[in-house]
């Protein structure tokens, strides 16, 4: 059984402009060390987005240390979210990342989201890691 390790949280309410077309940081945790070796992390994140126009696909993806090794741990693939120009929508996304060694880690959101024209544009996002023992 795993035991609760350490975590952190991050959330913001500024305006993120998602341009059309190309992926774009939302938000990035802060680090978090583990006391011990080999570990997992839980990492939930989500954002809400107004969207600009419609049809528009948005895809979420979550990044490990963006600014060191950049691994990619999480692609929701292609989500389409064609109901109306100005509608909000919550997008969620959750991993568990396992960690082969005992180095800090740190989390990011990227959205890329491709629509008829309108840039869409995110209202509020938040990313948490959770760790657990190995």
């Amino acid at each position: 059984m795993s035991q609760l390790q350490g975590g952190d949280a991050v959330s913001s309410t500024t305006a993120v402009t998602l341009t059309n077309g190309a992926q774009t940081t939302v938000i990035t945790g802060n680090f978090v060390t583990p006391p011990l070796g080999t570990f997992k992390a839980k990492v939930i994140a989500h954002v809400v987005i107004t969207l600009g126009s419609i049809p528009t696909n948005v895809a979420l993806v979550i990044f490990r240390n963006p600014n060191g090794d950049n691994v990619q741990v999480y692609s929701s693939g292609s989500i389409t979210a064609g109901v109306a120009a100005g509608v909000v929508i919550t997008f969620v996304a959750a991993v568990t990342d396992i960690v082969p060694d005992g180095r800090p880690v740190q989390y990011r959101l990227s959205v890329s989201a491709n629509g008829t024209g309108t840039n869409d544009v995110t209202l509020a996002q938040y990313i948490e890691v959770i760790l657990l023992s190995g």
